[in-house]
C-alpha cells in the first residue's frame, strides 16, 4: 500500500493501491481471454472461437483453462455444476424441435448424449445394461435379492406379487 503524504492530512482514506502498469500485449490477451470465456460460455467450440478471434485452437485452450483456473476459487463447485447444467438444458431446447418434431435421429442421438452430461454433473449413474442372468450386490440372483428386500423393509402385507426372472 503506498501513503499520500501531503503533510497536512495522515488519517484514514489516504492509502491508495498501486498503479499497476500493464504492457499493450498483456492487455489484449487480457480482452482475447475474456472474449473467448464469454463465447464459450455462449456454446461455441474452440475452432469457431479460434476463428472468430483469428487465434489458434491450442491458445483458445489454454486461455479458457486459465479463466477457469482464475474462477474456481471465486466460485463454489456446486454454481458450476449448475452454470454447465443450465447450458446443456439451452443445448437440449435447440436441438428438441427436431429431434421431435422432424424425427431427425442425429438430433435425438446429441440429445441423448447431452442428457447423460447432464445426468453425470449431477451425479446420476449410468445404467449398465447387463446381459445374462441378474445378480444383486451380493451375487444373489434378483428373486433372492427381493426377497431379502421385503424381509429388511417388513413388506409383509403384500399379498400377491410375484418377480419373473429372464432365463
Amino acid at each position: 500500500m503506498a501513503f499520500i503524504d501531503d503533510g497536512d492530512y495522515e488519517g484514514p482514506g489516504t492509502e491508495i493501491e498501486p498503479i499497476v502498469t500493464r504492457t499493450p500485449k498483456a492487455l489484449v490477451k487480457d480482452i482475447r481471454m475474456r472474449k473467448a470465456a464469454v463465447m464459450k460460455m455462449g456454446g461455441m467450440t474452440d475452432a469457431q472461437i479460434s476463428r472468430n478471434l483469428g487465434i489458434a485452437k491450442h491458445v483458445v485452450q489454454s486461455y479458457i483453462a486459465e479463466v477457469v483456473r482464475d474462477a474456481v476459487p471465486q466460485a463454489t463447485i456446486e454454481e458450476m455444476r449448475q452454470f454447465e447444467v443450465a447450458r446443456i438444458e439451452v443445448l437440449i431446447a435447440s436441438r428438441w424441435d427436431r429431434a421431435y418434431d422432424e424425427q431427425d435421429d442425429r438430433a435425438l442421438d446429441r440429445i441423448l448424449d447431452l442428457m447423460k452430461q447432464k445426468a453425470l454433473l449431477l451425479g446420476l449413474k449410468p445404467v449398465e445394461k447387463k446381459t445374462g442372468k441378474s445378480e444383486g450386490a451380493d451375487g444373489d440372483s434378483v428373486v433372492e435379492a427381493a426377497n431379502k428386500l421385503i424381509e429388511q423393509l417388513d413388506m409383509s402385507n403384500i399379498i400377491d406379487a410375484e418377480i419373473i426372472e429372464d432365463e
